[in-house]
């Protein structure tokens, strides 16, 4: 008689590696207990659930999909991933149930990592305010750009056609109401998600002359030298997130008005925002100034510098131009992901005519860029 796996006989002529090698052989094709019926013996990982040990017993498994990974629906362990088991869930994304944002190892709150598994706001002292920005059905975003030397009719050759779609036009969105900080987020800020070990270190006015983090002016001024990843970061801790390249556009366009400038259609002065003018960057001063130094550059709302100052990370993204964009005001978001983000408003050395609400400009997500800083939005 051939053996044969099942047969109750283990073979002892083969070496592991070995077509027909058995590390075990229990005399049954039975798959879920301690034997498979490869003739293998049963570890977590196999893809197969054991059914031959009680709950009591430390092989017994719950759930067994296939791997040894963790951050999964079933650990490595074999038992099902749960809010509180500290590990953090890495296979759904937000709006799935199950999501997890951190996971601390307990089921908690007030300890930076909520009963839920959702991060807290670790903000205790120096916290930004947030400004309400109501929804209004639907805005125009983007400009129309020139495709070719004046078509569309109406078209603006400057900045470039990344404004509009593929035709030179803008498109329709529509959204709702949410919050935004009214400044962008400052060194004081930034500080207290460093110390509480949430956000990395960006580079230092001792690094980088032109950083303003423990630079010689102090907490007051606005955060920059942070990549995408490290705003994220901070807006995460805060409770809240980045803004999508909708939400920022609507509200620099004081809720989705008609708007080439935040105060309206007058151009850009040092009365109204910092920006360069001729040789002299930031208003004559060089560098970012305190935020809401300007007020008369403010949008209708009250939020400061959305034009000049620093530009701002968005959540999306980027784009060549708005075709196929998102019409709800989501962000637009590949995948996978690009490694190119996008930075809105402009900042302390660009002219007059890159300090527009459609203004955008592309920056690879790792880019520590002095010109660039950040604010927070919140869902209402």
């Amino acid at each position: 008689m051939v053996a044969t796996c099942g047969d109750g006989i283990r073979r002892l002529d083969l070496v592991e590696g070995i077509e027909g090698y058995e590390a075990c052989d229990d005399g049954n094709q039975i798959n879920t207990d301690q034997c498979t019926n490869a003739c293998a013996p049963a570890v977590c990982g196999d893809g197969i659930i054991r059914t031959d040990v009680a709950a009591s017993d430390p092989l017994f498994e719950v759930c067994d999909d296939g791997n040894q990974l963790e951050g999964d629906s079933c650990l490595n362990d074999c038992t099902l991933a749960s809010c509180g088991d500290g590990i953090t869930r890495t296979d759904l994304a937000p709006g799935d149930i199950g999501y997890e944002q951190c996971d601390d190892g307990n089921t908690t709150s007030d300890d930076g990592c909520d009963s839920s598994c959702q991060q807290e706001s670790g903000c205790q002292t120096d916290c930004p305010s947030f400004v309400t920005v109501s929804g209004s059905g639907t805005f125009s975003m983007g400009s129309l750009v020139c495709i070719t030397p004046g078509t569309p009719q109406g078209c603006s050759s400057f900045p470039g056609r990344n404004e509009g779609d593929s035709s030179g036009y803008p498109h329709t969105v529509s959204l709702g109401a949410f919050q935004m900080t009214q400044t962008e987020i400052t060194v004081g800020q930034y500080r207290e998600c460093v110390d509480a070990g949430a956000c990395e270190l960006p580079v230092t006015s001792t690094e980088n002359e032109d950083c303003t983090y423990n630079g010689p002016l102090g907490d007051d001024l606005p955060v920059n030298c942070v990549s995408w990843a490290q705003a994220k970061a901070y807006a995460i801790w805060l409770g809240g997130r980045l803004p999508t390249e909708a939400e920022w556009e609507y509200a620099a366009k004081s809720a989705g008005l008609e708007r080439r400038f935040p105060w309206g259609n007058v151009q850009a002065t040092c009365d109204y925002a910092i920006l360069g003018t001729g040789s002299a960057s930031g208003c004559g001063e060089g560098r970012p100034h305190v935020p809401c130094s300007r007020t008369a550059g403010n949008t209708q709302q009250g939020i400061c510098d959305m034009a000049g100052n620093l530009a701002e990370w968005v959540e999306d993204d980027y784009h060549t131009n708005y075709d196929g964009a998102p019409t709800d005001g989501s962000a637009w978001v590949d995948t996978p992901r690009s490694s190119y983000r996008v930075l809105r408003g402009g900042a302390y050395f660009f002219i007059s005519d890159m300090l527009t609400t459609t203004y955008r400009l592309q920056v690879t997500e790792t880019t520590l860029p002095h010109y660039g800083g950040f604010r927070v939005v919140l869902d209402l």
